[in-house]
């Protein structure tokens, strides 16, 4: 996907590949739950899933690479976990809420 990135092609090959047999019918879901004092957003797609391990932390051996980089400032900077399960087509997001009873959700 580096590649694509740095030769602007990116968004062309997923589109190209959305319309392939294997890709078409997939689909992602996403849900969230407010308990304890938490929101717990959980995202599962139909993929293989990926090698999430390597992306928790920045590496500055992809410090200037186009993508690589988003897991872990995701991580560091707008959750309290992120939880990747099993082969990695599924992951939950957690923030905690300071003051749970002073907020709404609409």
């Amino acid at each position: 996907m580096s590649r694509l990135s740095y030769e602007g092609v990116w968004e062309e090959e997923v589109t190209r590949r959305l319309q392939l047999p294997e890709y078409r019918e997939r689909v992602a879901t996403a849900s969230f739950e407010r308990a304890n004092g938490e929101i717990r957003f959980t995202v599962t797609d139909q993929g293989e899933g990926f090698a999430w391990q390597e992306y928790l932390e920045i590496d500055p051996k992809r410090a200037f690479d186009p993508n690589g980089r988003g897991i872990a400032m995701a991580r560091q900077l707008s959750f309290s976990k992120l939880e990747y399960q099993g082969c990695g087509n599924k992951v939950q997001a957690t923030v905690t809420i300071p003051n749970p009873d002073k907020v709404t959700i609409h």
